[in-house]
Parts: structure tokens; C-alpha cells; sequence
């Protein structure tokens, strides 16, 4: 009787690229080349401080990175251009920290990298559809330093169901603010989610 068959969905990690279905071997995916590479590109998940922006009113993040315009581009390439029915805005908070993560749907990460398989070999469509998935991705994420801010201390228990969420690069802002000339790089209007336990494993061990 054949083993079940596993595959590991790699969902998002920044910057990573390939298509969806990309068959990588088991072999090639424990070697030590790929696991440095895999960990490099992790390491681009972080994002060094929030700025928080107002547009109609309305309160929403806006992160910083050094790689904020690369970013922001592969987001919209890796969702196919509809980032916001790819990914959720949560806001975690852990022994006074807060952790601001955008994560990727893994179930609809799944069912694209099955249906790419499935159209890819067809004559194993059925086992493809019965196999169990892993999942690996580094969603991108800030970590605050112990206290939460200002801006988000006093709208932490008013935040909306949605929120628009940016990005822009580290050397545009100086001072603690943007520089004139810097530029905003919007990622899209994400559903938000608020303390979900299903992201605790990858929040908390960092905060402790």
C-alpha cells in the first residue's frame, strides 16, 4: 500500500519567487543551500518600526521597511493582484508588546498550490486532493519593544473591522517622520483580527 502522499505549501515569504505548483524535491528542500536562502528571505518578514497615517478620518499603519517598494510589489504579484483576498491585518498583543502582522490565507494557499498539481498531473488529481499539506511562510510582521505607542494605546479598543495598511522605506524617514519626498507604497484594505490564537505561535516566542 503507497505511503499517503504530503506536500509543503509554501505560502508567503517575502520575496520568494516561483510559481504556484512549483515542485521543489524533498531532497533539494532539506539541503543546506536552500535552507540558507529560505532563511535569508525570512529574515525580510521584519519590519523595523510603524508609523500610523490618517485618510478620511480613518487610522491606519503604516510600516517600515528597507525594501518597503520590492515588497509591496511582490505582495500584489503573489496575490494575483488582490492582496486583500489574500491576507488579513492582525494586531497581537503579548506582555506589553504588540505585534502588527499581515498573514497570508493558508487554506486558499493550499487549495491554489492542489489545483496547480492537479492541472499539472492529472493522473494524480484524486491523491493530490486527499494529501496532506504543511505549510511554511514568514508573514510580514512588526514587533514592538516593550510598550505598544501612544497612537495605538489609545485606539486599541476601537479598532474597525478594516483597515488600510502602507508601507515606505526606512531612510525616507528621519526623525521619527516621513521626509517630504517620501514615498507611500499602499498595500490594500484588509479585514483585521485582534488577538486570534491561530497566530500566537508565531508572535509569542519572539516576546518572551
Amino acid at each position: 500500500m503507497a505511503e499517503p502522499l504530503i506536500l509543503v505549501c509554501v505560502s508567503y515569504v517575502p520575496l520568494l519567487e516561483g510559481g504556484a505548483g512549483q515542485v521543489i524535491d524533498a531532497e533539494v528542500l532539506q539541503s543546506p543551500e536552500f535552507k540558507a536562502k529560505l532563511g535569508k528571505l525570512e529574515k525580510l518578514q521584519e519590519c523595523v518600526g510603524v508609523l500610523w497615517g490618517i485618510e478620511d478620518g480613518k487610522l491606519h499603519p503604516v510600516l517600515l521597511h528597507d525594501r518597503a517598494d520590492e515588497i509591496a510589489s511582490h505582495l500584489r504579484l503573489w496575490s494575483e493582484g488582490k492582496p486583500e483576498e489574500w491576507f488579513t491585518l492582525h494586531f497581537y498583543e503579548h506582555n506589553n508588546h504588540l505585534a502588527i502582522l499581515l498573514f497570508p490565507d493558508v487554506e486558499k494557499s493550499i487549495e491554489r498550490l492542489k489545483l496547480a498539481l492537479s492541472l499539472q498531473h492529472i493522473e494524480m488529481k484524486d491523491e493530490i486532493a486527499k494529501a496532506e499539506a504543511r505549510i511554511l511562510c514568514a508573514p510580514l510582521v512588526y514587533r514592538s519593544k516593550p510598550g505598544m505607542g501612544e497612537v495605538y494605546g489609545k485606539n486599541r479598543n476601537n479598532l474597525p473591522d478594516e483597515m488600510r495598511l502602507c508601507m515606505i522605506k526606512t531612510s525616507d524617514v528621519e526623525g521619527g517622520l516621513p521626509r517630504e519626498d517620501a514615498v507611500e507604497y499602499p498595500i490594500g484594505t484588509f479585514k483585521v483580527k485582534r488577538n486570534d490564537p491561530f497566530i500566537k505561535s508565531y508572535v509569542e516566542p519572539h516576546f518572551e
